[in-house]
């Protein structure tokens, strides 16, 4: 958890792995309320149990201006089998604020998620919020075998939510073998990607 600026930060070649916890929530990597220059890659977050919420990378980039880049991580064989809401294998919480932050998150290979909460919500990539001045790009990203299997769960592989704002970029993204067989939910059990405007 990082909340030093101007920050110079490296977070590349660790391996998380073989977690197990309750109904409470954890983040392999978290990194907060930034400014500066960041770059978490080549890091390995797989074997992870639990029966609440995981995050593998989350970035929230809520200073004035950096660039922040999530690229070549694995992520993969994330379990939630209790009452926990929601798996995200990378999570951006973009500033909301007049700023010139570049967020780069490309070439990570995320798969084999699967959750039996009665909310889940299953996320290969999940993004938040975001300004009209905030530039983030994602491409090149591997994304597959993400699955729930409640009457109330959601699969995505990338989620922009609640409100779309900046100049964001979707390119050469692979997303398949998304599934939520039991799903009865009024919108869109799965979605490749889904956009909030």
């Amino acid at each position: 958890y990082f909340t030093a600026n101007p920050i110079q930060l490296t977070i590349t070649g660790n391996t998380f792995s073989n977690w197990s916890y309750g109904d409470g929530g954890s983040t392999a990597i978290d990194m907060s309320d930034m400014t500066g220059t960041a770059n978490c890659s080549g890091n390995t977050i797989t074997n992870i149990n639990s029966q609440g919420d995981f995050e593998g990378v989350s970035i929230s980039a809520w200073g004035s201006s950096g660039t922040f880049t999530v690229a070549n991580n694995n992520i993969a064989n994330v379990v939630s089998s209790g009452a926990g809401g929601f798996i995200y294998g990378i999570s951006g919480y973009i500033s909301t604020v007049v700023n010139t932050t570049q967020t780069n998150i490309n070439n990570n290979l995320i798969h084999s998620f699967s959750s039996t909460s009665p909310i889940a919500v299953v996320t290969g990539i999940y993004l938040d919020n975001g300004h009209s001045s905030s530039t983030v790009t994602v491409s090149s990203n591997k994304i597959y075998d993400l699955s729930a299997s409640s009457t109330g769960c959601r699969v995505y592989g990338i989620i922009n939510y609640p409100t779309l704002r900046g100049n964001y970029t979707y390119t050469n993204n692979y997303i398949g073998d998304l599934r939520a067989p039991n799903s009865t939910v009024a919108d869109q059990a799965v979605t490749g990607i889904k956009l909030f405007l």
